[in-house]
């Protein structure tokens, strides 16, 4: 079977968007999943800071609160971390990505499939009969 140029450039953009789609679809999968984590990170971060803020107008000593700051960044970067790593440990973003990237190229073949059909069976109508 010989393609003509339209198949050809359909193949190379199908191949094209099979990669890029699978890493896009990766990414997008993972950022979905991080980010609840990045938000908790971010408000446990705000609530260190609120601390800090309290503990400087009432503490005696500003060593005592420079630790206090210390722990607490640990702690949220710890969380952090942990998060991130159990989000990335998701088996589900692989066929996430998959999916990603094999049914928009089906779809766009499909759909090209039919137009071609219908463009021929409405020329069709229109030639002349034979007799």
């Amino acid at each position: 079977m010989r393609l003509n140029g339209w198949q050809r450039i359909g193949m190379i953009a199908s191949a094209v968007w099979i990669v890029g789609g699978f890493l896009w679809g990766n990414s997008w999968y993972l950022s979905a999943q991080n980010a609840p984590v990045v938000s908790a990170y971010h408000q446990c971060e705000d609530i260190a800071e609120l601390r800090q803020s309290f503990s400087m107008r009432h503490a005696q000593d500003a060593q005592e609160t420079k630790d206090a700051r210390k722990a607490d960044d640990v702690k949220c970067q710890n969380e952090m971390e942990y998060g991130l790593a159990t989000a990335r440990a998701q088996n589900g973003r692989w066929i996430a990505a998959l999916l990603f990237a094999i049914i928009p190229p089906l779809l766009a073949w499909g759909l090209a499939w039919l137009a071609a059909r219908l463009y021929r069976w409405v020329r069709a109508g229109f030639a002349s009969p034979q007799l």
